[in-house]
């Protein structure tokens, strides 16, 4: 199982819809979508 880091700034805000392979990383007037492996299994940690 390999592990993605993704550097997030203040304010920014994650979604991943369930069955998607897209993360959107919502920051300030942008959305940046990621494709993600379909294989892999996707959790998202928030640390604050």
């Amino acid at each position: 199982m390999s592990i993605w880091t993704f550097n997030l700034k203040v304010g920014d805000s994650v979604s991943k819809n369930k069955g998607d392979y897209i993360l959107y990383i919502f920051r300030k007037d942008s959305i940046i979508p990621i494709s993600l492996p379909s294989q892999e299994k996707w959790t998202v940690n928030s640390l604050f």
